[in-house]
């Protein structure tokens, strides 16, 4: 990681869990603070507080989606 982040300076960390006090916000808060990013790091989470349900597809549903994904790459790009 810390090689692709000294030659692009860009981060967006992915994780199926919740988005405050865990490694997915571990991970930016670290890059922050030891590397130089050229673009705030960006994280796609299940949102804070979200109860994980039984039902499949509720599940599927709290998940990062492609689409979230898709938007916070393009938004680390758009810094120069």
């Amino acid at each position: 990681m810390a090689q692709s982040l000294q030659k692009t300076g860009r981060l967006v960390v992915v994780d199926d869990s919740n988005r405050s006090c865990g490694i997915g916000a571990e991970i930016p808060a670290t890059a922050a603070e030891q590397m130089r990013l050229v673009a705030p790091p960006k994280r796609v989470t299940r949102p804070d507080g979200a109860v994980l349900p039984f039902a499949r597809e509720l599940d599927l549903a709290l998940q990062p989606s492609r689409d979230q994904l898709r938007t916070a790459a393009q938004d680390v790009l758009k810094t120069p």
